[in-house]
């Protein structure tokens, strides 16, 4: 039987790379041809089945409430939690969010512009074994040597482990709540670093994702993505 699956924005970066961009506008409200990214994340997540979206939110988080609001104009329940700035990082962040969660979940940053579709992640988490699952793409030029490397059995590995093709994570993921059963309330840990045990242990796992895909985190990228969707 399907089950409900809700998602996690990561949207409380300052976005300090974009320059001027962000000085009075948050990064997540940066806009790609008419629509915000954060938007086009919300969009592709509720044409997959996404009821329920949590964004964790930080600088300029006003601005983002008043012109996302709370879900109406999809049709779905969006809350916000509100951070100060730097606090918690994205595991950390994540970490708060779970009660609001379903188990397993989907994390998205709101920075990246894809043409993935998440409906394959949510099929991919009806019986997923792994306590997480990313989502990579071959290196991009900004990205050359990687972060990850993937074993026969679809595990992520440490890079550093393999001599071979590495991948970059996209800010795509579904994730079980058990993944941060270390994790305190209040603790500042990037998700990156939550995995790391996990690794070792070949309990996180991954695909690669040939197609459209961008870190959106500087002006030149913004400009690139304008000129593509």
């Amino acid at each position: 039987m399907k089950q409900d699956i809700s998602a996690m924005i990561l949207a409380a970066g300052r976005g300090r790379r974009m320059g001027d961009m962000t000085n009075h506008t948050p990064k997540p409200l940066i806009k790609v041809n008419g629509k915000s990214l954060i938007e086009w994340q919300i969009e592709r997540l509720v044409s997959a089945g996404v009821t329920n979206i949590v964004i964790n939110v930080a600088y300029l988080a006003e601005l983002i409430v008043d012109e996302i609001g709370f879900g109406e104009p999809w049709g779905i329940t969006i809350c916000y939690l509100y951070e100060p700035l730097d606090a918690y990082d994205t595991g950390g962040g994540i970490a708060r969010a779970l009660p609001w969660l379903s188990d397993p979940f989907i994390v998205v940053n709101a920075d990246v512009m894809t043409d993935y579709d998440f409906s394959h992640l949510i099929h991919y988490s009806q019986a997923m074994k792994s306590l997480a699952h990313l989502i990579l793409v071959p290196n991009p030029k900004h990205n050359l040597k990687g972060d990850f490397c993937l074993d026969g059995q679809s595990n992520i590995i440490d890079k550093t482990d393999k001599i071979g093709q590495s991948y970059t994570y996209t800010g795509i993921s579904v994730c079980r709540k058990s993944l941060f059963a270390n994790v305190y309330v209040g603790e500042k840990v990037s998700l990156p670093s939550v995995w790391q045990s996990f690794i070792e242990q070949k309990a996180i796992s991954g695909e690669v994702y040939h197609a459209n895909w961008c870190d959106v985190g500087t002006p030149e990228r913004w400009q690139e993505v304008s000129n593509g969707y």
